[in-house]
C-alpha cells in the first residue's frame, strides 16, 4: 500500500464558539509552524464564524464548516 503524502496538514476544532476560535488561534498557528507548508486547512463548527474571522490569516489558508446535527450521539 502507498502513502500519497500532500504535505497539507488539517486541524479539527470541534468547539462551538468565537471565543474559541480566538483562544485556539496560538495553537492553530503553532500547528502550521511546524507543517510541510506552513499552513492548515481548519475544519470547524459554522457556529464559530471561523470563515470572517480568519479570512486574512496566511496560516489559515481554508476553512470547512463541518455539518452540524443536533441528533443525540452527535451531542454527547
Amino acid at each position: 500500500m502507498e502513502i500519497n503524502k500532500t504535505g497539507k496538514t488539517a486541524v479539527i476544532l470541534t468547539y462551538p464558539g468565537i471565543g474559541d476560535i480566538i483562544w485556539h488561534l496560538p495553537f492553530l498557528h503553532g500547528i502550521a509552524k511546524k507543517s510541510d507548508l506552513g499552513e492548515i486547512s481548519l475544519y470547524t463548527r459554522k457556529t464559530t464564524l471561523a470563515k470572517d474571522l480568519l479570512k486574512y490569516d496566511k496560516k489559515i489558508v481554508k476553512v470547512f464548516y463541518l455539518k452540524e446535527s443536533r441528533e443525540f450521539f452527535n451531542t454527547l
